[in-house]
């Protein structure tokens, strides 16, 4: 983290960016004040308790994604999570449906559609072996295919992995910014081509 920047600095340049632009204005205060304190005590932009529904967090930029849960078919909860932020940046999701099975030889095939197109998340009969990753990955490239088609300025970013995996949905510019602050940590967000999973 640059220690040389204050958190109101950090505030006021995400604001000019446009990071809280899928924020209610009724959260604002909360938002900014939870991003303060754990900045000043982590070092972080986390949003700290700032949450709501089922980790749904109140600036609706920064998702917790566990990769074992999306690779339990959890993806299309996961894309219900982000459908309010996704619609606002024109992207419509008329369907969605996925189905999981294990065949007879004991591979796990799960597969995910939205608007009638199937997106493969994990298929341990192909060699696939790491469908928590995997899930990750396919779930960060189903979300860019949504937004592409949209023509949104908006990508999508991973953070972590395993349990701890996130999706960060972000402008080119507010990801050159946010990754300027962490000058040692290239890998603090990371696009869905970059990810190997074994």
């Amino acid at each position: 983290m640059n220690d040389a920047i204050s958190a109101e600095e950090v505030l006021n340049k995400l604001t000019q960016l446009g990071f809280f632009k899928f924020a209610q204005a009724g959260d604002m205060n909360r938002i900014c004040e939870n991003i303060k304190q754990n900045f000043m005590q982590y070092g972080g932009l986390e949003s700290g308790d700032a949450y709501h529904d089922f980790l749904i967090p109140l600036d609706r930029r920064m998702y917790h994604a566990d990769a074992e849960e999306l690779a339990e078919q959890g993806v299309c909860d996961f894309l219900n999570d982000m459908r309010p932020v996704l619609e606002a940046e024109g992207v419509q999701i008329e369907s969605l449906r996925d189905d999981a099975r294990w065949t007879e030889q004991k591979d796990y095939i799960y597969c995910v559609w939205v608007n009638g197109q199937q997106h493969l998340i994990c298929d341990t009969s192909q060699g696939e072996k790491d469908c928590w990753c995997l899930a990750h990955k396919r779930t960060l490239e189903i979300i860019d295919g949504l937004l592409i088609a949209a023509n949104s300025r908006e990508r999508v970013y991973g953070q972590a992995s395993r349990n701890d995996a996130g999706i960060a949905l972000l402008t080119d510019e507010l990801h050159r910014y946010i990754c300027s602050l962490y000058p040692n940590d290239s890998a603090v967000l990371f696009r869905a081509e970059t990810m190997r999973c074994e």
